[in-house]
C-alpha cells in the first residue's frame, strides 16, 4: 500500500481524543538570554497557506523539474538538490528550533523544552520517504541536511553517497585523527568530553558527530554538499530558516531556480522562484501527486539506526539481571547420593549438571583501559558492546571513564594497591589527559 493511502486509512480509523493535562511546560527563569541569543532576537509568526495555493505552487515546481523549463540552457538536464532542516521532521514528533513551540522559542520564553520523546525511535516522515523516491527516480541528484536525527538514513539514503549531513548524525561517531565515520545501530551518547571510548582502525579516538555553534563542519560532507550545489539547476529548500551559514547559501549556487517551503519567512524569500508556507508533508504530497509518484512506507530499519535509546535502556536492565544471575563465583559443587557431581547457584538455588560459565564472555581488556571492577562484553542479541560493574551490578553502554555511571567516590573507597582501583582514582589514566588536550586543540 502506498504511504499516502496508509496515512489516510490511519486517519479515518482514529478515535476521538480528549485533552490530557501534562506536567509540561516547566517554567525556569534564566533561560531567556540563551533563547534570544540563538533566535538573534527574532520572533517570527508562522503563515497559514490555503490548500489550493499549496497545490498550485507544487505544480509550479513540478513544471520546473521538467528539463525544458528547469534552466536557461534547455539542453541541460534537470539537476535537483534538496536541502532539509528541522521542519521535515516535526510531523514525526521531533521539535524544531524557531517554531511557536521550538526549543529556542521555549527557552526565550523561560520554558524548559519537553524532551520526553525519544528522538532516536522516530520513523521517517512522508517528506523523508518522498525525497527517497525522488532520488530513486533520478529526479534528485543530492540531499543536504542539517538535521541530526538520522531519518534520511532510516529512509534508505546512504550518507556520503547522495546524502551530505552537515551537522552530524546521532547514530554516527567520527574519528578525531583521520575523520573516518562509523555508523552504529544505537544512538551515540554525548559525554562531557565528547569521546565515546571506542577507537578507529587508525588508532584515533571516536567522538560523537554532532556539530555545535562555532565548530567546523565535517569537510567531507561539506565538500559533497558543495559539489551538488555547484551542479544544481533547481534547489528545493524544505523546513529550514536559511539563517545558518554556510548551509543557507548553498541553495543559491549555480544560479539555480529556488523553491522554498517553510512556515516562516526566510532571508532568501525574494530569491525564490516558488515560495510556499505550507507544512513540508502537505507540499510534498501535492508535489508527488502532480508527478504521479507513489511514496513507500518507511522501511524496517536494520543495521545503523535500528536501536533506540529507549530499547538500549531496557536492554541494559535485562543485561544487568542476566550478568548478576550468572556470575561464576555463585556456583558451588555438590554430589548426588549416587556420587554424581552437579552444581547449584548459592543465591537462587538453580542447579546444573555442568558448571555454567559467565552469562556473556568477557572481551579482551587490552586497549580498553577500563577502571577497576569493570569488564567489557558483547551483547549476543544486539551485537553492541556493553560495560559491566560486578560490584554495583551496573550495565552501561558508554565507556565507564566517560559515562555517567563512572563515580570517583566508588574508586576512592577501594584499596590503593599498585595498578588497582586506588591508583585509578588517585591518578586518572594518562590517555584522559591526551584526550582533553586533543579536545582543546579542536
Amino acid at each position: 500500500m502506498a504511504f499516502l493511502a496508509e496515512l489516510k486509512d490511519t486517519k479515518t480509523s482514529l478515535k476521538p481524543c480528549q485533552t490530557v493535562v501534562r506536567p509540561h511546560p516547566c517554567v525556569c527563569s534564566g533561560t531567556e538570554e540563551f533563547g534570544d541569543q540563538w533566535l538573534c532576537g527574532e520572533r517570527l509568526e508562522e503563515i497559514v497557506e490555503a490548500e489550493d495555493k499549496t497545490q498550485a505552487l507544487a505544480h509550479e515546481l513540478a513544471q520546473l523539474l521538467r528539463p525544458s523549463t528547469a534552466h536557461p540552457d534547455a539542453t541541460s538536464p534537470t539537476r535537483l538538490v534538496i536541502y532539509t532542516g528541522a521542519g521535515v521532521s516535526t510531523s514525526t514528533g521531533i521539535g524544531d528550533y524557531r517554531g511557536p513551540k521550538g526549543v529556542w522559542t521555549n527557552l526565550a520564553e523561560g520554558i524548559i523544552p519537553d524532551e520526553s520523546m525519544d528522538y532516536s525511535a522516530a520513523r521517517p516522515s512522508y517528506t523523508h520517504m518522498a525525497i527517497k523516491r525522488l532520488v530513486d527516480e533520478g529526479l534528485c541528484t543530492g540531499v543536504t541536511s542539517t538535521n541530526l536525527d538520522g531519518l534520511h538514513m532510516k529512509s534508505g539514503l546512504r550518507p556520503m553517497e547522495k546524502l551530505a549531513e552537515l551537522h552530524g548524525n546521532m547514530f554516527a561517531e567520527r574519528c578525531v585523527r583521520c575523520k573516518a565515520e562509523a555508523y552504529r545501530a544505537f544512538p551515540i551518547q554525548r559525554t562531557l568530553k565528547r569521546f565515546t571510548g571506542r577507537y578507529c582502525d587508525c588508532g584515533g579516538n571516536f567522538m560523537d558527530s554532532g556539530i555545535d555553534f562555532g565548530q567546523n563542519l565535517p569537510l567531507r560532507h561539506l565538500a559533497l554538499a558543495e559539489k551538488h550545489a555547484n551542479a544544481q539547476t533547481v534547489s528545493l529548500v524544505l523546513g529550514t530558516s536559511l539563517r545558518v551559514r554556510p548551509s543557507c547559501d548553498l541553495p543559491l549556487a549555480n544560479d539555480a531556480a529556488v523553491c522554498i517551503v517553510n512556515k516562516q519567512e526566510t532571508p532568501h524569500d525574494d530569491k525564490a522562484s516558488v515560495r510556499s508556507f505550507a507544512a513540508c508533508d502537505d507540499f510534498m504530497k501535492a508535489l508527488m501527486n502532480d508527478l504521479d509518484l507513489e511514496v513507500d512506507v518507511p522501511p524496517v530499519v536494520e543495521g545503523p539506526g535500528s536501536l533506540s535509546a529507549t530499547a538500549l535502556k531496557k536492554r541494559s536492565k535485562q543485561l544487568a539481571t542476566l550478568m548478576a544471575k550468572r556470575k561464576d563465583n555463585n556456583w558451588a559443587e555438590a554430589h548426588t547420593e549416587d556420587g554424581r557431581v552437579f552444581f547449584y547457584d548459592t543465591e537462587t538455588g538453580e542447579t546444573a549438571w555442568e558448571r555454567p560459565s559467565g552469562a556473556i564472555p568477557t572481551l579482551d581488556k587490552e586497549g580498553l583501559q577500563l577502571p577497576h571492577g569493570w569488564s567489557a562484553h558483547e551483547d549476543p542479541e544486539t551485537g553492541v558492546t556493553f560495560y559491566y560493574c560486578a560490584d554495583k551490578g551496573l550495565v552501561n553502554h558508554v565507556h565507564p571513564y566517560f559515562g555517567a555511571m563512572y563515580e570517583e567516590s566508588h574508586y576512592e573507597d577501594a584499596p590503593a594497591t599498585s595498578g588497582g582501583a586506588g591508583a585509578a582514582a588517585a591518578e586518572p589514566p594518562a590517555f584522559l589527559a591526551e584526550l582533553a588536550a586533543a579536545a582543546a586543540a579542536r
